[in-house]
């Protein structure tokens, strides 16, 4: 009789191991993206300290309803509009296809076209914000999942980097438009750099172990 209650209770384990595994692998129920809000993204130049944040979810199993929740401040002005338009790629202007309430935050649900899901999932539509002071859009986040277009600030810090003509290298202090290398690289001081500096020394010392 044991061996069979032994076989009974390793049936039972494999049963209760198939149902996690299955829960495990169920597929997702929304997908979500967040979505930086920066002036560097609008196509005309834009210079301001406001900066926002926005996250879209879109339902997959909900028919075409769309949420979102956007935060914003530090304008200069005083907000005048805010959409989301498309489709556009980034650095691309779309028309209008929603108008946003007014104030942050935002939140809310919108439906969606066919078409319009499919820009979505595309990364072809964006969020724009106007003001008094830049009217055709001071903050934009492109609704994908490429994530913050500007290069780090210039007091990053610790976790800064240097700014060069082959784009932005972590790793040491931002000092951009002041470096005097032949590299066309910006670089600070500073713990950044150290770290810089430990990095190409690691680097030399396994070419030397390679000879």
């Amino acid at each position: 009789m044991k061996p069979i209650a032994s076989l009974v209770s390793v049936g039972v384990c494999v049963i209760l191991l198939g149902a996690g595994a299955a829960r495990a692998e169920s597929p997702p129920s929304e997908r979500t993206w967040s979505v930086p809000l920066e002036a560097c993204q609008e196509p005309t130049a834009v210079s301001t300290t406001a900066s926002g944040h926005a996250v879209i979810r879109q339902q997959l199993f909900g028919g075409q309803a769309v949420d979102y929740s956007i935060s914003f401040g530090g304008f200069a002005g005083a907000e005048t509009e805010a959409h989301i338009h498309g489709p556009a790629a980034r650095g691309q202007v779309g028309p209008i296809l929603f108008t946003l309430p007014a104030g942050s935050p935002k939140e809310g649900a919108l439906t969606l076209t066919s078409e319009q899901l499919a820009a979505l999932n595309a990364g072809q539509l964006y969020i724009d914000i106007h003001s008094s002071t830049y009217p055709d859009g001071e903050l934009r986040g492109q609704i994908d999942d490429s994530g913050s277009a500007c290069p780090p600030p210039v007091d990053a810090g610790v976790d800064g980097g240097l700014l060069c003509d082959g784009g932005w290298i972590p790793g040491a202090d931002a000092n951009e438009g002041s470096g005097s290398g032949s590299d066309g690289c910006a670089a600070g001081g500073g713990r950044g750099s150290l770290a810089l500096a430990a990095a190409i020394g690691a680097l030399m010392l396994a070419r030397r172990r390679r000879r």
